[in-house]
């Protein structure tokens, strides 16, 4: 299978790289850490790359970042999840979206395996 992650380059999207890589999946990563901001991916894009799936896990995730930038909070966050659905509905991709550890107050790996 062909997998997009659009965010790919945090602690999710990269353990999730890996995992998928390991089951012989082929994997694309869009990420702003590699020069590509997620509110700029276009369908022409996403229609080369010809995905089976996309991954979104875009997002500024610090909520003190998001309330001293909230213009930037929402088209990080909102806007870009907009564009992504609104491809992937265009081309009939299906989408998986996730949240991050910061969207439920954990810090750290650990915290996690716990819940």
């Amino acid at each position: 299978m062909r997998v997009l992650i659009v965010g790919g380059a945090g602690h999710i999207g990269t353990n999730l790289n890996l995992s998928l890589t390991e089951a012989g999946h082929e994997v694309f990563i869009i990420d702003k850490e590699f020069g590509i901001r997620a509110e700029e991916i276009s369908q022409a894009f996403v229609r080369y790359i010809c995905p089976d799936s996309i991954v979104h896990l875009a997002a500024l995730a610090s909520v003190k970042h998001c309330e001293k930038h909230p213009k930037m909070a929402v088209i990080d966050n909102v806007m870009t999840a907009y564009n992504i659905f609104a491809i992937a509905k265009n081309l009939g991709i299906p989408v998986t979206f996730t949240s991050s550890q910061a969207a439920v107050g954990m810090k750290t790996w650990e915290e996690n395996v716990l819940i």
